[in-house]
């Protein structure tokens, strides 16, 4: 996509990258009929996509949305007892996380995103006390305050790979527009009325003074929330004391309350599946470094590897074996992505045969290890049998080639090669997927149990 205009990104993202999402958030936003026409209405926009309909499910009957712990089986008893706002707020989030998320994201789409839920959160929680008929629609309104640079970073076009470059760097505000021919909050502002996404959320973009209130208070507090990601104190102070006017409510007590809401935000990341998230909180959040310290459960790893230890006593097939080995690694040791990777007949490439994680056509496509450069690398000649590299080194780019470096972003890897003797069979794949995260020295140790049980697996194969 060449031209550079507003409309032009608004015309390419509807119909090329989000048209089912542009179309399915318009259904849902016009059920607005008599009561019973419109819970009928939403529970069969819901209904008619089964992993949609198994995602609100879920979410409902988390305790953030379920307190009462009542088993929701139902979508028409999901509307019944959390309502129907809440509902439709859920059906929303899940449909723009589907459709940002179809691809491998980057990193700039996972801080944006942590951005625009955390600022949804912040809003519901700090806004909607004062305004309880509409605590979803102030959560919607600030989770998509920013749905134009959401929706430019989950494309992969030339000038997304252009600008990720300039991003690397923290830069002036409009810092897009040379790139793009226009600036972000233009881009979601246009989509927001193009997508008819409410008079509100448009209150909210408006390049005018808002007309409402709880507007100016949505804008102000997602400016809150940018500093705080940000990591800009003096900032956030400052916008602290100007949220505190608007809202006639002490600094202390909002700066108490942010805090409380941002456990909250990191509650809903793992609700929904993306603890890929979570470190783009603000860096001084609690909730952010119990996660860093909790990511190996070692209660599950030992039971992975009981079941391990039980299925090849049993004379498991080597597929099962091999199957769980890689749920181990990416349930229990925590890794965002694996793989297990197999020589293709005739190939000097190994495949994925196995991948758990958020991998897309394209990344399983173009993580190819190479045979000859990869048969250098024994076992016994590694550190607990595995080997730790980082993405984009000369050693990398041997291993794997040229097309996955092109594709797939991340920080460090760890292989573990599988060999019968002295030939290499296989290998186990593991990271932390592109969020620039650095695994923990007991994920790493994780790693290499597995790994070892995975070589027990096929030296027992061969001897039977």
């Amino acid at each position: 996509m060449h031209a550079h205009s507003t409309q032009a990104w608004v015309n390419y993202l509807n119909q090329v990258e989000l048209p089912v999402l542009s179309g399915s958030l318009e259904r849902i936003r016009q059920i607005t009929r008599s009561e019973t026409s419109r819970v009928q209405d939403l529970a069969e926009v819901i209904l008619r996509d089964a992993d949609l309909t198994s995602q609100v499910l879920k979410v409902a009957n988390t305790v953030l949305y379920n307190p009462s712990s009542q088993v929701i089986s139902t979508v028409s008893r999901a509307i019944s007892l959390i309502g129907f706002d809440t509902v439709r707020s859920i059906a929303m989030t899940s449909m723009l996380l589907d459709a940002l998320l179809q691809n491998t994201p980057r990193k700039p789409l996972l801080e944006s995103l942590a951005y625009a839920l955390h600022s949804g959160v912040q809003a519901r929680q700090m806004l909607g006390p004062e305004n309880p008929g509409r605590r979803e629609e102030i959560f919607i309104a600030a989770m998509l305050s920013e749905i134009g640079e959401l929706a430019f970073w989950s494309c992969r076009t030339p000038q997304s790979e252009q600008l990720q470059a300039h991003s690397k760097a923290k830069q002036a505000p409009g810092y897009e527009k040379p790139i793009l021919g226009t600036t972000f909050r233009t881009l979601s502002a246009r989509l927001v009325e193009t997508w008819h996404l409410g008079e509100l959320l448009q209150d909210v973009l408006s390049n005018r003074p808002p007309a409402l209130p709880l507007s100016l208070n949505i804008r102000t507090l997602c400016e809150l929330v940018k500093a705080s990601h940000a990591g800009n104190p003096l900032e956030e102070e400052q916008i602290l004391k100007r949220l505190s006017a608007q809202l006639g409510k002490a600094p202390e007590d909002l700066q108490s309350q942010f805090r409380e809401s941002c456990h909250q935000a990191a509650e809903m990341f793992s609700q929904y599946g993306l603890r890929m998230l979570l470190p783009y909180l603000p860096a001084d959040d609690p909730a952010r470094r119990g996660e860093v310290s909790a990511r190996v459960d070692a209660n599950l790893q030992l039971q992975i590897l009981q079941d391990l230890s039980a299925m090849m006593l049993s004379g498991a097939n080597l597929n099962e074996v091999l199957q769980t080995v890689a749920e181990g690694i990416h349930r229990g040791a925590s890794f965002q992505r694996v793989a297990l990777l197999m020589q293709e007949r005739g190939s000097d490439w190994f495949t994925p045969r196995i991948v758990l994680g958020p991998a897309d056509a394209q990344w399983r496509r173009n993580l190819q290890l190479h045979a000859p450069t990869a048969q250098r690398y024994r076992p016994q000649d590694l550190p607990q049998g595995i080997f730790n590299g980082t993405w984009g080194t000369p050693v990398a780019r041997a291993l794997f080639g040229s097309a996955a470096h092109q594709s797939i972003e991340g920080e460090d890897f760890f292989l573990a090669p599988l060999t019968i003797g002295n030939r290499l069979v296989g290998a186990l794949f593991a990271d932390m997927g592109p969020a620039g995260l650095l695994a923990s020295p007991a994920q790493q140790q994780a790693f290499a149990h597995f790994s070892q049980q995975a070589r027990f697996a096929l030296l027992q194969l061969t001897l039977r």
